[in-house]
């Protein structure tokens, strides 16, 4: 590990396994992890269980709050692995504001894939037509470590810490 605390942003669209993956990176690392969705506001997530996709007006306030999160932790000298969809440059940028040190990891995958794991989700807000809407809007950043989710996450993990040198 950097010798600077480290902030892993584990992004991509919903069903693609951010959180698993998320989880299971953070273990490996002994860092704290943050899910998105625990810090998504109520307004979002009803809009969104309604099948309305967010602006990016919806998604300011959720993305700074991350981001005072993720930096308070960093302050007290624990890493980071945060999943949060982070579809857009725009988002990456307000996320990772003030952050030194930072890595991305990109999970992606095949529309239809993704979809049925989606549709598969027992009790999440997220419906499955919104998938579309999140792929359309998705800005693949150039900068991250890109990682195709029809592996396993254990793959996907193993990857990870390999090629970030963790």
């Amino acid at each position: 590990m950097p010798p600077q605390p480290i902030l892993i942003l584990v992004m991509g669209p919903s069903g693609v396994g951010k959180s698993t993956v998320g989880r299971m990176l953070a273990d490996r690392l002994g860092a704290e992890f943050v899910d998105a969705d625990d810090h998504c506001p109520t307004e979002n997530r009803d809009k969104m269980s309604r099948g309305i996709a967010l602006t990016d007006e919806d998604r300011v306030g959720w993305h700074r709050l991350l981001n005072t999160v993720s930096r308070e932790l960093l302050s007290r000298d624990c890493n980071v692995v945060l999943a949060c969809p982070a579809h857009r440059e725009i988002h990456r940028k307000t996320i990772l504001s003030g952050v030194a040190q930072h890595r991305t990891v990109y999970l992606h995958g095949d529309l239809d894939l993704i979809r049925n794991r989606v549709a598969a989700r027992k009790d999440h807000f997220f419906p499955p037509s919104l998938v579309a809407h999140q792929f359309s809007i998705m800005e693949p950043p150039s900068d991250a470590l890109w990682l195709d989710v029809a592996r396993s996450p254990d793959e996907l993990v193993a990857e990870a810490m390999d090629k970030l040198c963790l």
